[in-house]
């Protein structure tokens, strides 16, 4: 159920390290640097936003921005969009908005970023849900349902993996949590769990 007290703790960091590091498919060390750029103190835990920005942060680094150049982009959108969390923007989606914007040595850092910023979907100009995935599977991990935690068709996918360690069927689980075998399936494949044999 999609409430507004759900999406009021957006920026309530309750994320592990390692759980934001398994979301994301980044190191421990990759999600403890961005979330001290993001101004978190130890405890270093993460909000719904810093794993929104983190998808954004990884395509930058996944095709090979520096650190520096990251952290100045993300400072100078920070200003133009009036916006502590800038790379949760949905103006991150028009270039044209922040293009300009941005030094020559991020410029062509713009076209990896279209499949993560495809896979975002927002709410109050904010990134509410990400498809970790890809669109393509029915992973999501949205503020408003599972707190935030990766679900499928809205159970938590840690549930359905504890389900499936346990000995259970694929077909029997999907039929239990009224879920078809394939979304099933994606959870196991997203929290790393193989399916049992028959």
């Amino acid at each position: 159920m999609t409430t507004a007290a759900s999406w009021a703790t957006r920026d309530t960091p309750h994320h592990t390290v390692a759980e934001v590091a398994r979301y994301a498919g980044l190191s421990q060390s990759t999600i403890r640097r961005w979330l001290k750029l993001a101004g978190r103190t130890a405890p270093i835990r993460a909000s719904h936003l810093d794993l929104m920005e983190l998808a954004v942060a990884q395509a930058f680094l996944r095709a090979g921005c520096r650190w520096e150049a990251m952290r100045v982009l993300r400072g100078m959108l920070a200003k133009e969009f009036a916006n502590a969390r800038p790379f949760a923007d949905v103006r991150m989606k028009d270039s044209a908005a922040w293009g300009n914007l941005i030094p020559d040595a991020i410029r062509d850092y713009g076209v990896a970023l279209a499949d993560t910023l495809a896979s975002l979907d927002y709410s109050d100009n904010l990134a509410v849900r990400w498809y970790p995935r890809g669109r393509g599977n029915p992973v999501i991990v949205d503020a408003r349902y599972g707190f935030g935690s990766p679900t499928v068709g809205g159970v938590n996918t840690w549930a359905l993996a504890g389900r499936a360690r346990g000995g259970g069927d694929v077909d029997i689980i999907a039929e239990e949590y009224d879920l078809t075998a394939e979304e099933v399936r994606a959870a196991l494949e997203f929290e790393g769990v193989e399916e049992a044999e028959s």
